[in-house]
C-alpha cells in the first residue's frame, strides 16, 4: 500500500529553506541543477564537481539539497518503512517508504533523508557532515536518468588510453580503485571510480564515467606515487609504523582529487568505447598471482559481478540487473576479458592492462 503523497512532503520541506544557492553541473549531456539552502555546500559542491561545473542554464534534473532538520518523525510515513537488504550479520544502512508518486529513504545511522519520483529530487538532513551522502545521491539521479536511456550499471571503476575504455570489475575491496590511479601513473585518463555504465550503441558499447573521486585506504594511499606526495606528514608516520595487517584492516578511507593531484586535462568527460574488461577475483594471501585472457562466451560464469545494482535510490521500470550471464557474454563477445586470480599483483595487473590498451610496456 502506498504511503504520503511525495509532492505534499516535498512541499513540507521546501517551504521551510530558501534554495537560493544554485550549481549547474554537465555530467556528458545530462545537466544537473544542485539547489542548496547553505551557501557552504554549493561552495564545497563545485569544489568536489568542479571539473563539470558549467555556467547557469536549463537542467534536465534538480535536486534540491536541504541543510537541517527534517520534520517526519511524528508523521504517518515511518509506518510504513522497511529495511533494505545488508550483508549477512550488517545491520541494514537504511530504510524506505514506498509513497504515492516516489519513494524516501532514510540513512539510519546519519539521519540522511533522501526524496525522489516524479520528478522530485530532494536531500535533506545534516548534509555538510554527510557530504559524502549527498554527492552519491546527485550521481544515483544521473544513474537512474542514463539507466532510463539504456545504460546497465558496471560494478567497476574505468580508465582509458587514447580514448579507449577499461573497465575494472570486481567485488568491494578487490583493489579496483587502486589498479585505476595506477594505470593513471601510467599515463591513463580517470574515467569513473567503482560505478560505469555501459550503454549499447549501433557503434559498438560505450563507457559513461560518473563524477565520483575515488575512495582509497591508506595502504593504497602509501603505494602510489602521486597520492603519497601530497599526503600530510603526521599520516605518513602514523601508517608507516603499522604493520601489513593493521594497515589492510584500517577504515579510513581519503578522497583522490584527481585534477589537485594529476593536474588538468587528467579526467575523461566524454564516454569512450569500451576496448577491455579485467575482472579482478584475487585475493590477499591467495598465492602466485594468475592472469588469463578468456573470451566472455568461455567464461560467462565471471561476469556476474561485472553488473551493479543501484538499489533503493533506482526507481524504475527496468531490470538491467537481472540479466542471465548468457545474455551478458553475448553483449560482451569479442571483448577482451582478462580475469586475474591467486593472490594480489598490482605490477602485474598493470603490465597486462598495458598491453590490453596496446601501450607496451609504458603509456608515456
Amino acid at each position: 500500500m502506498a504511503g504520503p503523497d511525495i509532492a505534499r512532503m516535498a512541499e513540507q520541506l521546501l517551504s521551510r529553506e530558501k534554495t537560493d544557492h544554485r550549481l549547474l553541473l554537465r555530467f556528458h549531456r545530462c545537466h544537473l541543477e544542485l539547489l542548496c539552502n547553505r551557501a557552504e555546500m554549493r561552495e564545497r559542491l563545485g569544489a568536489y564537481f568542479r571539473t563539470f561545473v558549467r555556467p547557469p542554464g536549463e537542467a534536465d534534473i534538480t535536486v534540491a539539497l536541504l541543510e537541517g532538520d527534517v520534520p517526519f518523525e511524528d508523521m504517518e510515513l515511518l509506518e510504513h518503512r522497511s529495511a533494505s537488504p545488508s550483508r549477512p550479520g550488517k545491520p541494514p544502512k537504511e530504510a524506505y517508504a514506498e509513497l504515492e508518486g516516489g519513494r524516501l529513504v532514510r540513512k539510519l545511522k546519519s539521519g540522511m533523508t533522501f526524496l525522489f519520483g516524479s520528478g522530485i529530487n530532494i536531500a535533506a538532513g545534516p548534509c555538510l557532515k554527510n557530504l559524502n551522502q549527498v554527492i552519491n545521491f546527485v550521481i544515483n539521479r544521473y544513474i537512474q536518468w542514463m539507466v532510463d536511456r539504456g545504460c546497465l550499471l558496471l560494478h567497476a571503476s574505468g580508465v582509458s588510453f587514447g580514448g579507449k575504455g577499461i573497465a575494472v570489475c570486481g567485488e568491494a575491496g578487490t583493489g579496483k580503485s587502486t589498479l585505476a590511479l595506477r594505470l593513471m601513473e601510467e599515463g591513463a585518463l580517470f574515467l569513473s571510480n567503482d560505478r560505469l555504465l555501459l550503454r549499447p550503441e549501433e557503434r559498438g558499447l560505450w563507457l559513461y564515467g560518473l563524477a565520483k573521486q575515488p575512495r582509497i585506504n591508506p595502504g593504497t594511499a602509501l603505494n602510489i606515487g602521486s597520492v603519497n606526495a601530497l599526503l600530510p606528514r603526521e599520516k605518513m608516520e602514523r601508517w608507516l609504523g603499522m604493520d601489513g595487517d593493521e594497515l589492510w584492516g584500517l577504515e579510513e578511507k581519503m578522497d583522490v582529487d584527481i585534477r589537485g593531484t594529476y593536474g588538468e586535462g587528467r579526467v575523461e568527460t566524454d564516454p569512450v568505447p569500451l576496448s577491455a574488461i579485467i575482472v579482478l577475483r584475487w585475493s590477499r594471501g591467495g598465492g602466485e598471482a594468475r592472469f588469463t585472457r578468456v573470451s566472455p562466451r568461455e567464461r560467462p560464469d565471471i561476469l556476474g559481478s561485472c553488473l551493479k545494482s543501484p538499489g533503493v535510490f533506482y526507481l524504475g521500470s527496468r531490470d538491467p540487473w537481472g540479466m542471465a550471464d548468457g545474455d551478458l557474454a553475448e553483449m560482451l563477445k569479442g571483448t577482451p576479458l582478462l580475469l586475474a586470480e591467486g593472490g594480489i599483483d598490482f605490477d602485474g595487473a598493470v603490465r597486462e592492462c598495458l598491453e590490453l590498451a596496446g601501450m607496451g610496456e609504458k603509456a608515456r
